[in-house]
């Protein structure tokens, strides 16, 4: 039986496509609060938000299950939400097994997009004893603080502290955040290592915040945030990966908070194939974490501070293993790496610092234990190039010092860099975040007349499965062609986009997994390329 739930609340009229053709079990059409105890759904099943203009949209008791979860999507078009009174955009309490995905139109890469909310409010928010959650293709703007925030603080209520409630499996991924005033995502608690004091009964008590096992943060696109692109804490066992951030710490609402990528006291995961750019703070921050960290194949550039910080806050625990490697830092305004944690075992392996403002590759306090492996560091941009080092995108070319330079860390699990490929692909591993390829310098197509070192071309998601999406930046023009290549130079695909766009969808379910070269030709007959993986 198909339900239509109505809300004293708040009456939208709405342009409708049949709500069938969404799987649809549930449509919900008004601003309300939708709790999962007055509606007669069962798990597994849909609620389609209908297309149109929304100011909020809370839920509370949706509750599925682990194997049939509960699919929130919009329907008929693309849902926003947004206001400038009110609290956040759209909430979640006390629920768990749900998915809320923009899938439901393919015309939209982000089918629910939150465009403003008032001071101090996000735009999602995830909280109250909720769990086991799911959020991809949506888009977020424009909020009074998070784009997306996740997490329940710690109150008088021992069912709210660490030990007594956690979250599990969190998924975040293929969204777009940007122009936020706080932090573009702020997932877990801030203060995992220290807690928070409460006044209870009369009586000072410090509580801590619940723990976030299963934490995934991947494929999304966070650019231009007042705070950190991405901050997570509290999370064992994390893996933030294949995500770019860029143009953060714009206008920080407090000193410090203007950082790239911060991972907060309480986690132990993996931290890999980040693309971080243009940040006035540090680029990557690791603060007070527990259990072993590996930051491997990132790309860090144009930093306004240190190009990867890290150090130790009051609780953590002593003798845990932090291990950077084949990372590439450029042009960072003081160091490239700043241990300052006295309590881990650090090891730096095959990482690639170019210019930096304080001239060293890294900085330690005294008593850091440190092991330094096969790091290359250059003092300008403009030497590592005449070098042959790289070339514009920072991946090795023919003859860099580079190649075959790095030494083996297959058992930290770094199996492949930044582009997918796997490594070692000559003698050695290489150093720094890509790995040379060799025969086929960087693409192995043959892209003539296209001009080398433009980046106004975005591929999403990387990699990708069914679908990649190109999308110009930088610029106002369209694409009017695409050309698809192997990275051996075999033209696979050609389009030609009926509607003139700056962004364009590519089916690629049909395309073997590897990577491919891309060349677009946009209205103005500029040629631009790239690359994108396909899993």
């Amino acid at each position: 039986m198909k339900f239509v739930l109505t809300s004293i609340l708040f009456v939208i009229s709405l342009t409708y496509t049949v709500a069938q053709s969404c799987d649809c079990d549930i449509t919900i059409s008004k601003a309300a609060m939708y709790d999962g105890d007055a509606l007669d759904y069962k798990p597994g099943q849909t609620i389609c938000i209908k297309a149109g203009n929304y100011p909020y949209l809370y839920f509370k008791n949706i509750v599925g299950k682990s194997n049939k979860p509960i699919t929130i999507i919009n329907c008929g078009g693309l849902v926003t939400v947004g206001t400038s009174t009110g609290t956040n955009g759209i909430q979640f309490y006390d629920s768990k097994y749900v998915k809320l995905t923009g899938s439901g139109d393919d015309r939209y890469k982000y089918g629910i997009k939150l465009t403003k909310t008032p001071s101090g409010a996000s735009g999602i928010n995830v909280t109250s004893f909720s769990s086991d959650f799911e959020i991809e293709r949506v888009e977020v703007s424009g909020t009074g603080f998070a784009g997306i925030m996740i997490k329940m603080d710690p109150t008088c209520d021992p069912a709210t502290w660490r030990g007594n409630f956690s979250m599990y499996n969190i998924k975040i991924h293929d969204n777009y955040v940007h122009d936020t005033y706080g932090e573009g995502m702020y997932i877990g608690n801030s203060f995992w290592n220290s807690g928070i004091t409460k006044t209870c009964d009369g009586e000072s008590q410090v509580v801590y915040p619940h723990n976030i096992y299963g934490l995934a943060i991947y494929n999304n696109l966070v650019e231009r945030t007042g705070a950190e692109g991405i901050q997570y804490g509290c999370a064992p066992e994390y893996r933030v990966y294949n995500n770019v951030v860029k143009n953060t710490g714009i206008s920080p609402f407090a000193k410090y908070q203007n950082n790239g990528i911060q991972a907060s006291g309480g986690v132990s995961g993996r931290l890999y194939n980040n693309v971080v750019q243009n940040v006035s703070g540090n680029g990557i921050i690791i603060l007070g974490h527990t259990g072993t960290n590996i930051i491997y194949n990132n790309l860090v550039t144009n930093i306004g501070g240190i190009g990867v910080f890290c150090d130790n806050r009051p609780g953590t625990p002593a003798g845990n293993s932090i291990i950077f490697t084949n990372n590439t830092l450029v042009n960072c305004g003081q160091e490239g790496f700043a241990l300052y944690n006295k309590l881990d075992k650090s090891t730096l392996a095959n990482n690639a610092v170019i210019q930096t403002g304080s001239g060293k590759l890294v900085a330690t306090l005294p008593g850091v234990q440190v092991t330094q492996t096969a790091n290359y560091y250059e003092a300008t941009l403009g030497s590592a190039q005449s070098n042959g080092l790289f070339d514009d995108d920072f991946k090795p070319v023919s003859g860099s010092p580079l190649i075959d330079k790095g030494v083996n860390n297959g058992y930290w699990g770094v199996k492949q860099d930044l582009d997918g490929k796997s490594r070692p692909k000559g003698k050695s591993i290489d150093i720094g975040a890509y790995e040379f390829e060799p025969g086929g310098g960087r693409l192995g197509a043959d892209l003539g007349g296209v001009e080398a070192g433009v980046r106004e071309v975005l591929s999403f998601p990387s990699p990708c499965v069914n679908e990649v999406f190109l999308k110009l930046t930088g610029y106002e023009l369209t694409i009017s062609k695409v050309t698809i290549y192997t990275v051996d130079g075999k033209p696979v695909m050609n389009v030609a986009p009926a509607t003139l766009s700056d962004e364009v969808r590519l089916e690629t379910e049909s395309l073997a997994t590897g990577v491919y070269v891309y060349k677009v030709v946009t209205s103005d007959l500029k040629v631009l390329q790239g690359r994108f993986v396909k899993q």
